[in-house]
């Protein structure tokens, strides 16, 4: 049985449209081996506390587990997307933020980075 009433009360969600970047984005990964009880939610948290207007996505794209890490550790892997909606980026300011993130998880979370 299908309740007509219900139905009509559903609204459809009205779209939104945005226009495309007209600028450049610039994508870093990043692995990190840390600690198995740290989270995934306090590194992006992290990330995002010392990320600037110009980290606009973080993704976890991977997770490894293994005994060559170290026991009760485990490799998170993200992609940082920058990007300004204004202008394009230059490399210089976007290793300046990525080495800051990098050294920041390290220091906060006592990560360190894979394959250092």
């Amino acid at each position: 049985d299908v309740n007509i009433d219900i139905l009509k009360e559903f609204k459809p969600r009205t779209r939104e449209f945005r226009e495309l970047l007209r600028y450049p984005k610039v994508v870093r990964d990043i692995a990190l081996v840390l600690n198995e009880k740290v989270t995934v939610n306090e590194v992006v948290r992290e990330i995002k506390e010392i990320g600037s207007n110009l980290l606009h996505h973080i993704k976890l794209f991977d997770i490894f587990r293994s005994e060559s890490l170290g026991q009760g550790k485990k490799s998170l892997a993200f992609q940082l997307e920058f990007y300004d909606e204004s202008r394009t980026l230059t490399e210089e300011e976007v290793d300046k933020e990525f080495w800051q993130i990098i050294k920041t998880v390290e220091l906060k979370l006592n990560a360190q980075l894979r394959g250092k």
